[in-house]
C-alpha cells in the first residue's frame, strides 16, 4: 500500500488535539508521565527484589534461563539435561534471545528483557497515538494504563514468560499495518513463533486493521495466522513431541463452571475493562475495535480450567492487555465522530483513578493492596548467592533445589533434586544450604565430604558449592557446622539491624551501634531443641570498640527458653582481637556461653546491641556432656 495515500484513508481525529492545551491538561499530562516513570521503575525494582528473595523458581524462570542460554550456545532448546522446551511450547522466537547471554551472562538478564519488552511495546503504542494527533494528556493517560495497571504488573512480577512479548508484538504490528505496512511481516512472524497458539489471537486483529488501512496484506496475515495455529497445534506439536497438546494439558482445558469459578471470571473481566469504560462512554465508537481485538484473548483465557488463568493472575492477562492496547489505538485511528473536547480531561482523570484504585486493590508495589516484603527489599541472601555463583565454571552438571537453581541456571547442564536420576546423572557441582547436608537425600554428599571425595569449592554461609574431587581445605569448617547444629536465620526488624553480606563470610546480622538507641535486640527468633545435658553455644562474631565515649557497653549475648524474655545465661560481648578499623571480613572471634539443662528444652540465642558495631556470623550448639 502506498503510504502517501494514508491521510486520505486515515484522517486523524484532530478534534482530540484541536486548540491550545490548557494549563490543567498540561499538569495532568505531567502527572500521568511521572506516575508512569515511577511505576515502571518500581516494577523493575520489585521484580529484582522477588528474584533476590528466591521467590522465582526453576519451574519457570530457571527453565527459560537454561534453555535460552543453551540456544545461545548451540545446544538447541535443551533444559534439565535431557528435556526440550519444545515439549512445552513451540517458542521458536525466543531463540533470538540466546545471543544476549554473550553480552551479559547473568541470571538477571531475563528480568531486564521482559521489562524492556513491555516498555518498548508502550513506545509503539505512544508512536501510534501521536501519529493520530491525539492530545498529549490522553496519550500519557493511556500509556499509564498500559504500563502501570496491576494486570501488567502481574506479568512482570511473576518470573519470566514468553507471553510477555505480546506487549511488544501487538502494538508493533498495529503501528506497522497502519503506517509502515512493508515492515508488518516482522512482528507478524515473530508473534507466530512465540507459541503454538499465538496465531489464534491474530485473525480478528488483522481483519480490522486490514479494513481500516485498506491493506490486503493484513487479510493474508489473518488467514495465515489461523492456518499456522491449526498446523502448529494439530501437526507440528504432535510431530515433535509424539503426543498432542490436549493430552498434556487436558486438566487445564476442562472449564470449571462452579459459582466460584464464574465469579472469578466475571471479576477479572470487570477489572480488565473498567479503565476503558470511561473511554467507551465518551466515544461509543471505540467499542467495536476493542471488542474485536480482545474477544479471542478473553475467550481463550476464561474458557481455561486453570483457576489462575481464568482469574487473570500471574502472566495470564498478557495477551488480553496487549490486545486492548492495540485495539484502543486502532479505534482512535478510525474515529469519525467528534466527542466533546471539554470532557477529555475527565476521561484522563478516570484512567488515572482506575489505575490508582486497581493498584490499591491488587498491586504488590508500595501503596498496593497486597503488600509483600519480597517485592520491597533486595534481600542480602540473594545478593550473596548471586556473588557465589557468578563465576562458577560452566563445565559439568550442577544440582540444586528449585529456589537456588535459578541463580546458576545460565549454564548447559543443571538439574533439580525432584527430577534427578542418580543412576545415570552424576553431578560435578552441588549448590545447597549448609543445613541441607543433614537431609537424607544429601547424605551421600555429606559422606563424600567426610571421605574426601567431595570438596568445598566456595562458601558464603549459609550457602555452599561442593565440587567433586575439589578443594578439601574448607571441609572441616563445613563438617563442624553440620555436626554443631549451626544456625544463622535470625530475625531483623529495622534499618538499625540489617542483614549484610561480607565476602567469604556470607550473610551476617549487623548492628552499627547507635547512641541512645540501645539496648536493642538485634538477633533472635530461631531456636534449637537441645537434649538434657551440658551444652556450649558458640557465637562467631566481630565487635568493634564502643563508638561513644560516654557509653562503653559493647552489647550482650544471652540464651533463653524459646519465647521467654528472662535470660538463662547473659554475658557482655567481648571485643574482637585485631586492629580497630580493619575490614570486618578479616577478623572474627568465638565467644562461648555454657548452659546445663536438666530436661530437653527449646533454646533461643539472642544478641542485644549497644554502642559497639557488631557483625554476627553464625551460632553453633555443641554438646559437652
Amino acid at each position: 500500500m502506498d503510504s502517501s495515500k494514508q491521510p486520505e484513508t486515515c484522517p486523524t481525529p484532530n478534534f482530540l488535539a484541536r486548540g491550545r492545551i490548557g494549563q490543567g491538561e498540561k499538569w495532568m499530562a505531567r502527572l500521568c508521565s511521572g506516575l508512569t516513570v515511577y511505576l515502571a521503575g518500581q516494577i523493575l525494582f520489585s521484580a529484582l527484589a522477588a528474584f533476590f528473595h528466591r521467590n522465582f523458581l526453576f519451574s519457570d524462570y530457571g527453565v527459560y534461563t537454561n534453555f535460552i542460554w543453551n540456544l545461545g550456545h548451540g545446544n538447541g532448546f535443551k533444559f534439565l539435561m535431557e528435556d526440550s522446551y519444545l515439549q512445552t511450547h513451540l517458542s521458536f522466537t525466543l531463540a533470538l534471545l540466546g545471543p544476549l547471554y554473550h553480552v551479559w551472562d547473568s541470571p538477571l538478564l531475563l528480568i531486564f528483557v521482559q521489562w524492556g519488552v513491555v516498555m518498548a511495546g508502550g513506545g509503539f503504542l505512544v508512536a501510534t497515538l501521536r501519529r493520530l494527533a491525539l492530545s498529549p494528556v490522553l496519550v500519557q493517560a493511556i500509556l499509564l494504563w498500559f504500563v502501570g495497571y496491576p494486570f501488567t504488573q502481574n506479568v512482570l512480577l511473576s518470573e519470566f514468560h514468553g507471553v510477555a512479548f505480546y506487549f511488544l508484538f501487538f502494538p508493533w504490528l498495529t503501528y506497522c499495518l497502519l503506517f509502515a505496512p512493508k515492515f508488518a511481516w516482522i512482528p507478524f512472524l515473530l508473534t507466530l513463533g512465540l507459541r503454538e497458539d499465538a496465531g489464534f489471537y491474530l485473525p480478528l486483529m488483522c481483519l480490522v486493521l486490514g479494513r481500516r488501512a485498506q491493506n490486503k496484506t493484513a487479510y493474508w496475515m489473518a488467514g495465515l495466522s489461523l492456518a499456522y495455529a491449526l498446523l502448529a497445534v494439530f501437526v507440528l506439536y504432535p510431530a515433535i513431541n509424539g503426543t498432542n497438546i490436549w493430552d498434556l494439558r487436558s486438566p487445564e482445558l476442562t472449564p470449571a463452571w462452579d459459582p466460584q469459578a464464574v465469579f472469578l471470571r466475571l471479576r477479572g473481566t470487570f477489572w480488565v475493562m473498567l479503565p476503558l469504560a470511561g473511554l467507551l462512554v465518551w466515544s461509543p465508537k471505540l467499542w467495536k475495535p476493542l471488542l474485536l481485538f480482545a474477544f479471542l484473548p478473553w475467550l481463550i483465557t476464561i474458557l481455561s480450567g486453570d483457576s489462575s488463568q481464568y482469574a487473570f493472575r500471574f502472566h495470564y492477562p498478557a495477551a488480553l492487555m496487549a490486545a486492548l492496547g492495540s485495539g484502543l489505538a486502532t479505534g482512535f485511528a478510525q474515529l469519525r465522530g467528534q466527542p466533546n473536547r471539554r470532557f477529555l480531561p475527565w476521561v484522563c482523570v478516570w484512567l488515572v483513578l482506575c489505575v490508582g484504585g486497581a493498584h490499591a486493590r491488587w498491586s504488590f508495589l508500595p501503596g498496593g493492596g497486597d503488600p509483600q516484603r519480597v517485592y520491597r527489599t533486595l534481600n542480602p541472601g540473594g545478593r550473596t548467592l548471586l556473588a557465589l555463583t557468578r563465576d562458577l565454571p560452566k563445565e559439568g552438571m550442577l544440582i540444586a533445589d528449585q529456589r537456588l537453581a535459578v541463580f546458576a541456571a545460565n549454564r548447559e547442564d543443571i538439574m533439580i533434586w525432584r527430577y534427578w536420576k542418580p543412576e545415570t546423572q552424576g553431578p560435578r557441582w552441588v549448590l545447597c544450604y549448609e543445613d541441607d547436608l543433614r537431609r537424607p537425600n544429601l547424605a551421600p554428599f555429606l559422606d563424600g565430604l567426610r571421605a574426601g571425595e567431595w570438596g568445598v569449592n566456595r562458601s558464603a554461609f549459609p550457602f555452599l558449592v561442593l565440587e567433586k574431587s575439589g578443594d578439601l581445605s574448607g571441609v572441616p569448617d563445613v563438617l563442624a557446622g553440620v555436626d554443631a547444629l549451626r544456625i544463622v536465620g535470625v530475625f531483623m526488624h529495622s534499618h538499625r539491624r540489617v542483614d549484610r553480606a561480607l565476602p567469604g563470610h556470607g550473610l551476617l546480622r549487623h548492628w552499627r551501634g547507635e547512641r541512645g538507641a540501645y539496648p536493642q535486640t538485634v538477633a533472635f527468633g530461631v531456636s534449637r531443641r537441645l537434649e538434657a545435658g551440658v551444652w556450649r553455644v558458640d557465637f562467631t562474631l566481630r565487635a568493634e570498640e564502643p563508638i561513644w565515649e560516654d557509653r562503653e557497653e559493647t552489647g550482650w549475648l544471652s540464651l533463653h527458653v524459646s519465647g521467654r524474655d528472662e535470660a538463662l545465661v547473659r554475658e557482655e560481648i567481648r571485643l574482637t582481637p585485631g586492629e580497630t578499623g580493619e575490614a570486618p571480613s578479616e577478623f572474627f572471634s568465638t565467644q562461648a556461653l555454657t548452659i546445663h539443662l536438666e530436661t530437653a528444652r527449646e533454646i533461643e540465642p539472642r544478641l542485644t546491641g549497644a554502642s559497639s558495631e557488631v557483625w554476627l556470623r553464625h551460632i553453633d550448639f555443641i554438646r559437652v556432656e
